[in-house]
């Protein structure tokens, strides 16, 4: 679990990074219409599910409906490493009590 929990970060450095690249990219007038945070959640998403990431899998969740998990670790990921941080405590806490 730690390796996988390892990738999850990465990504997210690496969907922060493509984030701030494509934000570089596009003009100031395209930036008032097309927000950082949807341009990170849309890569996000595209990430987890081009690589079949579900956290909550990892974690012994699974989700009844395919690939829900893979919509909202990409949307996870999209957060950035500090949020992911955050949510792999909180999960190891409900995990540890169950």
């Amino acid at each position: 679990m730690g390796e996988a929990l390892f990738t999850i970060l990465v990504l997210a450095t690496m969907v922060q990074f493509i984030t701030e690249i494509i934000k570089g990219w596009l003009p100031a007038k395209a930036l008032k219409y097309i927000r950082p945070p949807i341009i990170a959640a849309v890569l996000g998403v595209l990430v987890a599910l081009v690589f079949n990431i579900d956290v909550f899998a990892i974690a012994g969740y699974r989700a009844a409906v395919p690939y829900v998990g893979c919509i909202l670790t990409g949307i996870i990921l999209s957060a950035g490493s500090a949020a992911i941080h955050e949510l792999i405590a909180k999960i190891r806490d409900t995990r540890d009590t169950r």
